[in-house]
């Protein structure tokens, strides 16, 4: 038992780059396609890829702590932790074994307020105000942001999450929300 985490930062890059990701790990695998970010029409047909990312991923996620629950069950008790742990005596089973009164298994974003400052950022500057696309954003990003007035722009010119900007509070809690919902 232990805690497993989401990186929503991941899961944007996914979105805007159709499941790719540059640098895999020996044995890593894709994710699903949702969709060539560059050709959606509306912020909300982009959210909703963002989330497919986000369901796809959480559940790979949970189909990986199941298994790794079940090796630990079978192959990795825990019998003096289990001896301390509410539940297990009373219960006559290891805390591996769902012995214990409480799980300590837990699913955590990671990276909300830099995901929520990116996806704002796509919604105001691709969506509302058609300053840059999807493609060069995307390409910014890649090359460490070579101009140096589009950098500034994102950094200075927008609100960012903790603020105090209600609206970008809001699509912070938005994307809590999808993640909550979805775990």
């Amino acid at each position: 038992p232990g805690g497993h985490e989401i990186v929503l930062p991941a899961i944007l890059y996914y979105t805007l780059t159709d499941g790719e990701y540059p640098g895999l790990l020996p044995g890593q695998k894709r994710t699903i396609k949702t969709g060539d970010a560059a050709k959606f029409k509306t912020f909300d047909e982009f959210m909703e890829a963002f989330r497919r990312q986000l369901s796809h991923n959480i559940k790979v996620l949970v189909n990986a702590i199941a298994a790794k629950d079940r090796v630990y069950m079978e192959h990795m008790p825990s019998p003096y932790i289990s001896a301390l742990m509410e539940g297990c005596i009373e219960n006559a089973k290891d805390m591996t074994c769902g012995g214990a009164k409480h799980d300590f298994t837990s699913i955590i974003a990671h990276g909300i307020a830099t995901t929520t400052d990116s996806i704002y950022t796509i919604k105001k500057m691709v969506f509302e105000n058609k300053e840059i696309t999807v493609k060069e954003l995307v390409d910014a990003c890649l090359g460490d942001f070579p101009d140096e007035q589009l950098r500034q722009k994102i950094l200075t010119k927008l609100p960012k999450y903790g603020t105090g900007d209600e609206e970008v509070d809001a699509l912070a809690r938005h994307i809590t929300k999808m993640f909550y919902d979805e775990v």
